[in-house]
């Protein structure tokens, strides 16, 4: 996340709250995996620059959470300051898709801000599968690849849990 502003220090901090929640009376939104809040800036790259980390799951959409700002933290109720809504960008999660050996595989994708270019690998048992969808309809269409092609793909790191879709660095989107 990164802020611009007037009088922005290394003592600032910013969290997420869901978005029902009102900053400095809510807790951190722990809904997405992966990300860590509160977060003070990251100091080599200035006062405005915080990392929360990579996230891997969670809700996608518009306006998921409010992100808030504390001049100095201590407290949740020092993140009096709503600085606006967050969104996710990704697909929608805990789906479950079917294919037939034998039959063309083919899905609907539904998500927030998901880009022709974007890409996503599925990975069921020992036989990652690359998917691309099509720009108009997000119909996607699915290819076989053998187990030693993961490492090939160029973008994807080969995921911990052995079901599971991972995105490509390049489809990573911050605010």
């Amino acid at each position: 996340v990164s802020l611009k502003g007037y009088g922005l220090s290394q003592s600032n901090a910013v969290m997420l709250v869901d978005a029902s929640g009102q900053c400095g009376t809510s807790t951190p939104l722990l809904a997405h995996r992966g990300l860590v809040w509160p977060q003070r800036p990251v100091a080599s790259q200035g006062p405005g620059h915080f990392v929360a980390g990579l996230p891997v799951a969670g809700p996608v959409g518009a306006s998921v959470a409010k992100l808030c700002w504390a001049p100095s933290w201590a407290y949740w109720s020092d993140f009096y300051l709503e600085v606006g809504p967050f969104a996710m960008v990704g697909p929608d999660q805990d789906r479950k898709f079917n294919c037939t050996f034998g039959i063309p595989c083919s899905f609907q994708l539904s998500g927030y801000g998901l880009e022709a270019s974007s890409e996503l690998w599925i990975i069921g048992g020992k036989r990652p599968v690359m998917a691309s969808w099509k720009e108009a309809s997000l119909k996607t269409s699915c290819a076989s690849a053998r187990q030693s092609d993961a490492a090939d793909i160029a973008g994807f790191s080969n995921p911990s849990s052995p079901n599971s879709i991972a995105w490509p660095a390049s489809a990573v989107h911050s605010l």
